[in-house]
């Protein structure tokens, strides 16, 4: 969370629950994931947080804006993304809110090796 208190307001720029804080506050929300490796911390994907969906709140029937997709959402979508990208891991260290047993499944879930690299693996060993 980069506060901005001073900035318009925008789907960016926006009013977010800080937990560090226990309030909310205006400011840039960014979901990331880092690759940490003999003491150094690479980002290797990133999301800026948009709310863009208006929506009125049961609880108190005012509107708010919210983003459309969650951050477990993107969580998972940001893993996938570093699988793909074939970054080396042996663990994942995230907040307990990003401790669904969905995300838990597909981070622990063996990436399928094709066939074609099966073939190629099977044609350099021979």
């Amino acid at each position: 969370m980069q506060e901005k208190p001073y900035s318009d307001e925008s789907e960016l720029i926006t009013w977010h629950y800080d937990h560090s804080v226990g309030r909310t506050v205006k400011g840039v929300n960014l979901l990331s994931a880092l690759y940490y490796s003999q003491g150094v911390s690479l980002p290797v994907a990133f999301e800026l947080i948009r709310k863009t969906v208006l929506e009125t709140d049961a609880k108190t029937g005012k509107d708010k804006w919210v983003c459309p997709r969650s951050k477990d959402e993107m969580a998972t979508e940001m893993s996938a993304s570093v699988k793909s990208k074939h970054i080396p891991f042996k663990y994942v260290l995230a907040d307990v809110w990003f401790s669904s047993s969905a995300n838990m499944v597909f981070i622990k879930k063996k990436p399928k090796r094709s066939s074609s690299s099966r073939s190629r693996a099977t044609a350099a060993s021979r």
